[in-house]
């Protein structure tokens, strides 16, 4: 696990490839429209156009979630007809030559209620305060710590079910370090140069199906001075 998790430069390269397909092919299925399909399409449409513009696969089956369901950290694309109303979450990730990438997107109605920007604020300074936090001999604890603290003070940490975050995806399973508050789980391993950090931190605010990851990238490279 120890040498999976430090990746080479090569390695790293691979995971930017496999990003930048992955950014793409969102664009293009956001592009060709959403509203008025099902999940289920829209997550076989961004599937189909990773592996049109060069993916090997995908990283896992997308996540597509609409509406109350985009609190579900995991959710199944289902049959519902996305509205456009609500908070429509994207999980996907593509894999090229043998790497994977990790991207969550969260779009928002273009006037979102009260309750739903305040919870997206809490979420942006909980991602800010973890991404500062990110450096080389940091432990993961301490990043998690930083996130939830942060989401103490505004009121949102007892919607935050999910984990701060995770290294890669080798395959079906989630590559250490892992960044949540079970030490038992590798909580305490520190940050290292040449770690991938998966979506640091990944904020889910349940109540209204908010979530957040770094902007514009599915991957944190930690450098020598952090």
């Amino acid at each position: 696990a120890a040498i999976r998790m430090r990746k080479e430069p090569g390695e790293i390269l691979a995971m930017e490839r496999a990003t930048a397909i992955a950014t793409a092919s969102l664009l293009s299925t956001l592009a060709s429209g959403v509203r008025g399909k099902t999940e289920r399409d829209v997550a076989a449409d961004l599937a189909r156009e990773m592996v049109r513009r060069g993916a090997e696969g995908v990283s896992f089956p997308p996540i597509v979630a609409d509406g109350p369901r985009s609190a579900m950290p995991h959710a199944t694309p289902a049959g519902a007809v996305i509205t456009g109303d609500g908070p429509l979450v994207l999980d996907f990730g593509a894999r090229w030559n043998g790497y994977c990438s990790d991207e969550t997107v969260t779009i928002l109605p273009p006037r979102p209620r009260s309750p739903l920007g305040k919870a997206f604020d809490a979420v942006r300074r909980a991602q800010a305060a973890g991404i500062s936090s990110v450096r080389p001999g940091e432990p993961c604890r301490a990043v998690d710590a930083r996130v939830r603290d942060s989401l103490d003070r505004s009121g949102y940490l007892k919607y935050f079910v999910h984990s701060t975050g995770h290294g890669g995806h080798g395959g079906a399973r989630r590559l250490s370090p892992r960044y949540r508050g079970d030490p038992a789980r590798g909580h305490g391993e520190g940050n290292r140069i040449g770690v991938r950090t998966d979506h640091v931190p990944a904020q889910d605010a349940h109540t209204t199906g908010l979530r957040r990851r770094a902007k514009g990238c599915t991957q944190r490279r930690i450098s020598a001075t952090g």
